[in-house]
């Protein structure tokens, strides 16, 4: 938020990070929470909507870039343990194609000016409905190249949360006897986090389930039957445990919800006055 030059008290910013969990678990995907946090957002930065929303959307995005940069810097010493077939090709398509997406869009946002474009893409973009909405997207986003010391404290946060999230996960692997390694469980994270952010489920429930048995499968971790389906328990309970990490946050999140008073004109008043 600080990089948008959106200044908020950090009781509200722990509020609204509080109550974004508790939606991310019941709305659809893994990303609900952060929609209603664009709505609460806009309203104490009524002037800076775009930027506002701006800032949730790189909360996501970095926190991706993190675990996508991590599980790829340790692919390369993982593909002897990955299980030959369709589950093997399956990880490094994926994680490359996702990261070579988002490293290149990144890339191109923050060092292509838009007068700089080939004629032909700016006389397509000049036809282009609302387009100030997407420039006012890109310059935020710049915004994070011009305040570079506030972004890779961002990316220094993140990178400490996700290395406690994977021991977490680790540690609810060795607890119920599955047989993963620190780096294949970052790798599996990646994965599962990326496609469960898709609004294809209620909080991820089912396509979580579904995505940590092929992984784990992937890495000879559980022995399906193909038959009977029979192996996958392990991993099924593993999911399960998993989503109760956070699924307890989101209950302090529901309490914060109910309990918690925003004072828009309050705030607004405030930057009036700065």
């Amino acid at each position: 938020m600080r990089v948008q030059d959106i200044r908020l008290p950090v009781k509200v910013a722990v509020a609204l990070t509080f109550i974004g969990q508790f939606f991310n678990s019941f709305l659809l995907g893994s990303i609900g929470g952060d929609i209603l946090k664009m709505f609460y957002m806009q309203k104490y930065a009524p002037r800076q909507k775009t930027h506002a929303t701006l800032s949730i959307i790189m909360d996501r995005v970095l926190g991706l870039f993190i675990l996508l940069g991590g599980s790829l810097a340790t692919l390369p010493w993982q593909l002897q343990r990955l299980v030959p077939g369709v589950e093997a090709s399956f990880v490094i398509r994926a994680l490359l194609v996702l990261f070579g997406l988002c490293a290149a869009t990144m890339a191109a946002l923050a060092t292509t000016p838009f007068h700089r474009a080939p004629q032909g893409l700016r006389d397509m973009w000049m036809r282009i409905p609302h387009r100030h909405v997407f420039e006012l997207v890109v310059s935020g986003f710049r915004q994070h190249g011009v305040a570079l010391r506030l972004t890779l404290a961002a990316l220094g946060v993140g990178t400490v949360l996700t290395l406690a999230l994977v021991a977490a996960a680790s540690c609810i692997a060795i607890a119920i006897g599955l047989n993963v390694t620190y780096p294949q469980m970052l790798i599996i994270l990646a994965v599962v986090i990326c496609v469960i952010s898709l609004p294809i489920s209620i909080g991820g429930h089912g396509v979580r389930e579904g995505i940590f048995v092929l992984m784990f499968a992937a890495f000879g971790a559980i022995n399906i039957d193909r038959q009977t389906g029979t192996g996958q328990e392990l991993a099924v309970l593993f999911s399960l445990l998993f989503f109760a990490i956070p699924l307890i946050w989101s209950l302090v999140g529901g309490i914060v919800y109910l309990a918690f008073r925003h004072d828009y004109d309050a705030m607004s008043h405030a930057r009036g006055q700065d």
